[in-house]
């Protein structure tokens, strides 16, 4: 089984047993949706609820829309992460799932290292995805990544954030002041 998880915009980690889509269907009200909504969207496209297709794609960028993060393990690609684009909150729930899986706080996450990749693939821009490690995120070289992305047009970013000032979620770092893959973090 694939391990994947859906971020919520609260930045509540969900763990993802099957697909994405599966989930929302199972659990539609998580995603401010009903039961009765979905088969609607799955009939206007003649498709099956669930399925692989054009009622999906349309389900999926609307809770991006909403600032979830959808969060997928690729063996080939690693660790893939879709948005619609990047916002404050969405900056800040990313910083906060890769603490989380660097400090364990994720039990069943793949046994992630410095070199651990992740493709943030923006919806709005195209697909346009922008890869960077684990150790890039823990030391703040993630948001020179992003700032020269946005500079050259291949990612969007709506909100004023502050690409130089890294999100360092302090309720994991104080509970250990060993370096976390070779960085020392302080709150």
């Amino acid at each position: 089984m694939l391990e994947g998880y859906w971020i919520s915009p609260s930045g509540k980690m969900i763990e993802i047993p099957g697909t994405h889509i599966e989930y929302v269907v199972r659990n539609p009200e998580t995603f401010g949706y009903t039961r009765d909504e979905l088969q609607s969207i799955a009939d206007k496209h003649g498709e099956l609820i669930n399925a692989e297709g054009k009622a999906r794609d349309e389900v999926m960028t609307d809770i991006l829309k909403k600032e979830w993060i959808r969060v997928r393990y690729d063996k080939r690609r690693e660790w893939v992460l879709q948005i619609w684009t990047l916002s404050k909150r969405i900056k800040d729930n990313l910083s906060y799932w890769i603490y989380s899986m660097v400090a364990g706080v994720i039990k069943r996450a793949k046994k992630v290292n410095q070199h651990t990749q992740i493709f943030l693939m923006e919806l709005k821009a195209n697909n346009n995805s922008v890869i960077a490690t684990f150790r890039d995120i823990l030391s703040g070289k993630f948001y020179e990544i992003l700032a020269k992305a946005r500079d050259e047009g291949r990612i969007i970013i709506e909100e004023d954030i502050d690409l130089d000032e890294p999100y360092v979620p302090t309720q994991l770092i104080c509970k250990s002041q060993e370096p976390i893959l070779g960085l020392r973090l302080s709150a």
